[in-house]
Parts: C-alpha cells; sequence; structure tokens
C-alpha cells in the first residue's frame, strides 16, 4: 500500500498525516516533508492513525524527526498508532520516546 502524507500547518502544532506504509521506500519521503516544519518553538505531531505498518527504516525516520526537532528547539511527537504500528513502538521503547511530554 502506498504511503499517503498530509501536513495540515494551518494551526499549532503542524500536523503531518500518514496513512498507509512507513517503510524504506517511503521514509525519506516523510523526513523530507516534515524537517521543514521543525523550526525554533513550532510543534510538529505526526499522526499515526492511518498508518497499517511500519519497518525499521520507518522507525528511524521518526526517531531522526525527533532529534531533529529537539536539535532545532522545536518539539516533535507521534499520536494514534494502533493495532500493529502500536506494538512496533511499544517493543522498541519508542512509544515512550515519542509520545507526548505529559503538560506539554
Amino acid at each position: 500500500m502506498q504511503l499517503v502524507v498530509e501536513v495540515v500547518d494551518y494551526a499549532e502544532p503542524v500536523v503531518v498525516r500518514l496513512c498507509g506504509e512507513l517503510d524504506i521506500a517511503v521514509a525519506h519521503n516523510v523526513r523530507e516533508s516534515v524537517k521543514p516544519y521543525l523550526t525554533p518553538g513550532r510543534t510538529v505531531v505526526a499522526d499515526l492513525a492511518g498508518l497499517s505498518f511500519v519497518d525499521s527504516a520507518g522507525l528511524a525516520c521518526l526517531v531522526d524527526c525527533y532529534k531533529t526537532a529537539r536539535r532545532s528547539g522545536s518539539a516533535f511527537w507521534v499520536r494514534g498508532a494502533h493495532d500493529e504500528v502500536a506494538v512496533v513502538l511499544k517493543l522498541t521503547g519508542l512509544c515512550d520516546l515519542l509520545s507526548r511530554p505529559h503538560g506539554a
């Protein structure tokens, strides 16, 4: 299944909706779609509700976005993961890292 990336940037936070499969074939495209919004003071939320699959390259993409946000003074987190994607995030420990910080 092809990945669809929809960026909603007219409000804060910027929401990046991912629908389909986040794998090695599209991870670079997702990274390049998110990075322009990771500017000081901005928050970007990746909505994973439409994501049906994520592989190691997709996980690396999400972690890279998180690290880029930290370096740039912005914030990046994920929400809406379910089924297999939620299990993968939990098993890898990334659920804690990429979840919205309490009070944020």
